[in-house]
């Protein structure tokens, strides 16, 4: 009762002495699978001009987080959760800094996007700042990750940075992104806009008075690039995500041949009398985005681990599922997936369906090399003896039963042949692993409704 109370408080406010239809907009909705229920509000004031704060939280009862000290008493069996609250400055008319709780987004807008996927609900401590011109765009983020973590998680931070041009209907860029552990902000990364890997490397490597301590300085960089292309009627995009190359098989073929280690991601969308049809393809090598030293917690993911627990008297132990902690491909490494969907859209109705197959072998985010002592020499990617196969069809339809209120009915129905399971294998380490179980199949049906409405 007292989160109802706080959200109406902050609304107040807004309804009472802010420009309503000009500056703010608040929006609910209700969404079920009939299994577990989301009560969400979101509440955005932008003056237009200087000025933005956007606020986005929700009430569940899906069980999957414990509130534990109110849920079963006076919620409900809800939880709450701050997905989003974060304000934003207009520094001119091209440049913006943007601080708080952010989910973040790619230079790509895809559900294959690599560097942020877009499946992500609650968003990071972050500041951002933004400067897109005519035909010049820069991006500096800082993101934490952990901090003071009560399941001894090591503080861990990222930043992340994109450079390009924009020509005509065409944008090309290059990604750039750091994880470092010990530590949750660098201001070396932040301030300065060279890619990551030139300052990490000169500030150890160098014999000169700045020289830092390596280990101090034994980040992760990984670095990519994007182009795309937008019309009327068509839109393609093609992302790159590199976090090791191997260049000995170019400059020395005699010497030890490393695996490597990259992401890749295509996009192509039509638009026709019928409606808009879009082809979707990515996948990433083995290896990718994991982290390569037992005690280096630098993987591309939210969490340096797949497990999590109240450490307050609840000892159960939850799964966290690879798909939510993986910060770029969804899918992550030893994978490769493909996407079709159809989108028509009227003043009254809209439709959408997509159909997805992805084939995926082991991932190890968080034990280096799979619980061996060292990779398996050469690039792999799904040359496991059991591999998962994953087939869904999804189909919605937004009903605009007014022009502040819609219905959106959909259905999801997907099938599993070898389901990925988190298991612990006895190999030169002890090792929890995300594998594909033989004969591990399992077929979900699923219906779900959500309500909408826009109160101002």
């Amino acid at each position: 009762m007292k989160i109802l109370i706080i959200l109406f408080l902050i609304i107040l406010p807004f309804s009472l002495f802010a420009k309503i239809e000009e500056y703010t907009d608040v929006n609910l909705y209700f969404k079920t699978d009939f299994d577990a229920n989301e009560i969400n509000l979101n509440l955005t004031f932008d003056d237009q001009q200087y000025f933005l704060i956007n606020l986005d939280a929700s009430l569940n009862n899906d069980e999957k987080y414990r509130y534990e000290p109110w849920q079963d008493v006076t919620m409900f069996g809800y939880y709450y959760l701050l997905k989003e609250g974060y304000i934003g400055v207009n520094l001119n008319e091209k440049a913006a800094l943007t601080v708080g709780q952010i989910i973040p987004k790619d230079e790509i807008d895809s559900k294959y996007a690599l560097f942020f996927n877009n499946q992500t609900e609650i968003g990071k401590y972050t500041v951002s700042f933004d400067y897109e011109g005519e035909s010049f765009f820069y991006k500096s983020n800082w993101m934490l990750l952990n901090k003071d973590s009560a399941l001894d998680y090591p503080d861990r931070g990222l930043n992340y940075k994109t450079y390009g041009i924009t020509l005509g209907n065409f944008k090309i860029g290059l990604q750039d992104t750091i994880i470092y552990r010990n530590r949750v902000f660098d201001p070396y990364y932040f301030l300065n806009p060279f890619p990551s890997t030139m300052i990490q490397e000169i500030r150890y490597t160098y014999s000169a008075p700045w020289v830092q301590k390596a280990e101090n300085v034994d980040d992760n960089a990984m670095i990519g690039m994007f182009t795309q292309y937008n019309n009327e009627k068509s839109s393609y995009y093609l992302q790159l995500f590199i976090d090791d190359l191997n260049l000995n098989r170019i400059f020395n073929p005699e010497s030890y041949q490393n695996p490597d280690k990259i992401a890749w991601s295509l996009r192509t969308k039509q638009a026709t009398k019928y409606g808009i049809f879009g082809f979707y393809h990515a996948g990433a090598t083995k290896y990718t985005s994991q982290r390569t030293g037992t005690d280096k917690q630098t993987e591309y993911t939210y969490y340096p681990s797949s497990e999590y627990y109240y450490p307050k008297g609840n000892s159960e132990t939850k799964i966290l599922d690879y798909k939510e902690n993986y910060i770029g491909y969804i899918y992550g490494e030893n994978t490769v997936s493909f996407l079709v969907d159809y989108l028509n859209q009227s003043d009254k109705m809209d439709n959408y369906i997509s159909l997805e197959y992805a084939i995926s072998g082991e991932k190890s985010p968080h034990v280096s090399w799979n619980g061996y002592k060292t990779y398996e020499p050469g690039t792999h990617l799904l040359n496991d003896d059991i591999l998962e196969h994953f087939i869904e069809l999804n189909w919605e339809m937004t009903l605009k039963l007014t022009d502040n209120l819609k219905l959106t009915p959909n259905i999801t129905i997907n099938h599993y042949t070898n389901k990925i399971e988190l298991v612990e294998e006895e190999r030169d380490e002890e090792a929890k692993i995300w594998q594909p179980v033989e004969d591990n199949n399992e077929t979900n049906f699923q219906i779900g409704i959500k309500f909408e409405v826009d109160l101002f």
